[in-house]
């Protein structure tokens, strides 16, 4: 397993964490009796301290323009956002600024690379995954194998339910 992962890990991952006490790319962890389950958990836990948003104070008006923001699934307007926040008194850099620092940190989804993009404020990532997961495998792509599927094949061996 070691040296598989070293193989598809190489130097392409640098933010991967290894077992450097055992000197692999993985941390084996024993289920039944928990055995180097501790090391895992140690290792998790200096990543995360090491995580420089961990260490941004962060404005409680923000926190609560989040909250607001959650509130509203699966999307929310830009223009929704903006005006929670001019209510709050946030300036629009510190708009742009507090909607970077939320997608950093997984809180919320939000592209600015594009003017399009910009407009929506994705809140419910789980409803992202399920859009695009639409689209990848919509039955008439599916049917004519666009994407490589052999409907026969795969009713054959029972897997038509998965896709």
């Amino acid at each position: 397993i070691n040296e598989t992962l070293s193989v598809v890990i190489g130097t392409k991952f640098p933010q991967v964490i290894t077992n450097q006490i055992d000197d692999m790319i993985y941390f084996p962890v024993d289920n039944k009796t928990r055995k180097q389950f501790s090391l895992l958990r140690e290792q998790i836990m200096a990543c995360t301290r090491g995580q420089k948003f961990l260490k941004k104070l962060v404005s409680i008006r923000w926190t609560r323009i989040l909250d607001q923001m959650m509130n509203v699934k699966p999307t929310i307007s830009f223009e929704r956002v903006k005006r929670l926040s001019f209510e709050c008194g946030l300036s629009l850099r510190e708009i742009n600024e507090m909607l970077g620092f939320f997608h950093e940190i997984g809180a919320i989804i939000y592209f600015s690379s594009t003017e399009a993009l910009r407009q929506t404020i994705i809140t419910d990532a789980q409803w992202l995954i399920k859009s695009l997961c639409l689209v990848i495998r919509d039955s008439m792509h599916v049917e004519n194998k666009t994407h490589g599927y052999d409907m026969g094949e795969i009713n054959k061996l029972g897997l038509a339910t998965d896709l």
